[in-house]
């Protein structure tokens, strides 16, 4: 007769335990050995798939999957093994758990996906590897982030260029009418800027408010941004919905 194997007041097993603590896989032999559950959920929905995951223990990832684990288990979040693999970069086990038939397009309570959260950590081989298994690259988040409106205010150019040339839609809008080209021009991204005029952003679209690309790098006084769109036709008059144009937040602003 195997052991009953314990977990505290959080719900967190010994199994739980020793994946998140260090990661002993002679532990989580022997507790698996005697019985452990390996689908034994925290109180926040966390099992210990998802945090071998997540810290990259690749030798227990493996080892949970040949014994049961259920790589499809949702957290109280919505998130997955995958999920959570793909946001701390963990390319092998991102590799792994695709081999295994993970959902690449699982989404976090927010809408936020797997793909999504690993662009905004600037994990370049996970983003490659989730996107060569078939991941969505024009999955939305709830507030209509796209992973390019990700990449893009977050500069990270490589991941820009691979979604684009990946098929990812430019000109998408999150819930305010923002673009990727306004994200990146926000945050003073010259290059994102320059390589998005180059695939024919629209250097005018505007957010709800009214803002511009240029105005809001006028705004962030993000000259190399302005000298960009300007040269790319943007309408230096174009003015906000309550009458601020580029002109005049430079003013403010102070600066020339």
């Amino acid at each position: 007769m195997r052991a009953q194997v314990p977990s505290d007041s959080s719900g967190e097993s010994c199994l739980f335990a020793a994946v998140i603590y260090g990661g002993h896989n002679d532990v989580v032999h022997a507790l698996v050995y005697a019985g452990a559950d390996v689908n034994l959920q925290s109180k926040d929905g966390f099992s210990p798939l998802m945090i071998a995951s997540q810290e990259g223990h690749i030798d227990i990832v493996k080892y949970l999957v040949h014994y049961g684990a259920k790589i499809e288990s949702q957290n109280d979040q919505d998130a997955t093994a995958l999920y959570f693999a793909a946001m701390k970069g963990r390319v092998e086990v991102v590799k792994f758990l695709i081999e295994h038939h993970a959902d690449v397009n699982a989404c976090h309570c927010s809408g936020t996906s797997c793909l999504l959260i690993a662009v905004w950590g600037g994990h370049t081989n996970v983003v490659h590897a989730l996107v060569s298994a078939g991941a969505n690259v024009n999955l939305q988040r709830k507030d209509g982030f796209t992973p390019l409106m990700i990449a893009s205010q977050e500069g990270h150019i490589d991941i820009v260029k691979y979604l684009v040339h990946s098929g990812v839609k430019i000109e998408s809008q999150d819930d305010k009418d923002a673009t990727a080209l306004y994200y990146a021009a926000k945050h003073g991204c010259v290059e994102v800027v320059k390589f998005l005029i180059e695939q024919h952003a629209d250097v005018n679209a505007c957010h709800s408010s009214g803002t511009s690309c240029l105005l809001t790098a006028v705004w962030g006084g993000h000259t190399d941004v302005v000298r960009a769109l300007v040269s790319a036709g943007a309408d230096v008059n174009l003015q906000r919905k309550d009458g601020v144009s580029p002109l005049t937040a430079a003013s403010r602003e102070k600066k020339t």
